[in-house]
């Protein structure tokens, strides 16, 4: 069935700021309980749900896919929102250093429907969009997703 999911990536680390982060979203968070980065990374995530992961040098945000679909900056920072739907085979990235756009891209069956600003480094090794994408979430939490262990703490709040 392939990922179903999308969310935001934050090269900071909000653990111990949480409202903080909720502010600068747009959002109330209420802390719901722990769970594992496994659950985190689940398929179709409920409108309300919002399951968080914390690195050492960032913050990763799953939504609904909705959610997933908007833009999000915050100043000072870089934030990159994606989502990931393999079932419909749909690809879509948009990334703010601050409040300036870099790079927004949507694909759709291998065909890239939208596009604005400059390529990312990222992108100069790799064709594909799903990779990209998870090549840039491995950049902003300064590890890769694919190394994170399926039992690593995360974090599940109610929006």
């Amino acid at each position: 069935m392939g990922f179903n999911i999308a969310g935001v990536v934050i090269n900071k680390n909000y653990q111990d700021s949480i409202i903080e982060l909720g502010e600068e979203l747009g959002l109330e968070l209420q802390f719901k309980n722990e769970i594992t980065f496994e659950e985190a990374v689940s398929n179709w995530k409920a409108d309300d749900q919002c399951d968080v992961f914390f690195s050492e040098q960032g913050t990763l945000l799953f939504f609904a896919m909705d959610r997933g679909a908007g833009e999000y900056k915050i100043e000072g920072q870089q934030v990159f929102t994606f989502a990931i739907s393999e079932s419909s085979m749909v690809f879509s990235l948009t990334y703010f250093e601050g409040n300036t756009l870099q790079r927004s891209l949507t694909e759709f069956n291998g065909e890239i429907m939208q596009e604005d600003g400059e390529p990312l480094p990222e992108e100069v090794n790799t064709q594909n969009t799903s990779r990209l994408i998870f090549s840039k979430i491995g950049a902003l939490l300064g590890t890769s997703f694919w190394q994170i262990e399926n039992e690593a703490p995360a974090f599940r709040y109610k929006i």
